[in-house]
């Protein structure tokens, strides 16, 4: 693996990623419980606008479909809002799954429906992300030969989750402190943000359901951070793209988050 910078990726590759190419996957069946919020927690609003409204805003010039994969709660909810968002009109699918067993499993309802050789994957309160992240981490994907999966890292003290790569350049494993992992001092940590090439996800999840996938060792959830690794076999398939903000990494879990994103946007505006 390597990790390049903004600067790089435009100086590498000039052309921009192709809308036409690029389904988006968001996993949207989080409640507001732990915000205080009794409506799903993407209608919550951050500095005076829902975490929908900014990731439809976000990722509409990028990507030619969306796919929203809903708990039949948040569907009956947010569906209404989608089908009268223009910016999306016609080019959104809303899968419901019952009972999800994590965000694996969330994403798997997805799969049928990608029909585009490359994915982009959002979890669903992952809201700081920047557009320059979005368009740079898509260009290095679709430009770099052979890339099966690109994601946005930012290293950081005492993480919540790390990428170990060893002497090679291959991700062996993704450690998550939700699931009592040991963590290092010093780590990588992901933005909730994935690009993959479309065929080889679809593989892995075939390998995994083969195989029978290994629930966390603390939620008992069907993860999908650990099978991360499966798309790497040699160091060129993986690429970092190097975030310079920590904000974008923060997801929007509880009020803490909130407040500290709210400070972000009014910072950025």
């Amino acid at each position: 693996m390597k990790i390049f910078t903004r600067g790089e990726i435009q100086d590498l590759f000039t052309k921009a990623a192709d809308p036409a190419l690029w389904t988006v996957v968001i996993p949207v069946a989080g409640k507001g419980t732990r915000l205080g919020y009794d409506k799903p927690k993407i209608l919550y609003p951050i500095a005076g606008r829902t975490i929908l409204d900014r990731l439809v805003s976000l990722l509409e010039p990028y990507c030619g479909r969306f796919i929203f994969v809903f708990s039949p709660e948040n569907a009956l909810h947010v569906t209404p809002l989608l089908e009268e968002d223009a910016r999306i009109a016609g080019r959104f699918e809303a899968p419901i799954i019952v009972g999800s067993r994590g965000m694996a499993d969330s994403i798997s309802q997805a799969l049928p429906l990608i029909d585009t050789p490359y994915t982009l994957i959002i979890w669903g309160d992952q809201v700081a992300i920047s557009k320059e992240t979005i368009e740079s981490v898509m260009r290095l994907h679709q430009f770099s030969q052979g890339a099966k999966l690109t994601l946005p890292l930012f290293q950081r003290e005492n993480p919540y989750v790390h990428y170990e790569v060893d002497e090679n350049g291959l991700l062996v494993r993704v450690l998550q402190k939700r699931e009592g992992d040991t963590m290092p001092a010093l780590g990588e940590s992901d933005a909730g943000l994935f690009a993959v090439e479309t065929q080889r996800l679809k593989e892995v999840y075939e390998q995994v359901v083969r195989d029978g996938f290994v629930p966390g060792n603390e939620t008992g959830e069907w993860n999908f951070l650990p099978m991360l690794p499966l798309f790497v076999t040699t160091k060129e398939d993986m690429n970092g793209y190097r975030l310079d903000s920590f904000e974008e990494t923060v997801g929007v879990n509880d009020s803490n988050d909130a407040r500290l994103l709210e400070a972000y946007f009014h910072k950025c505006t």
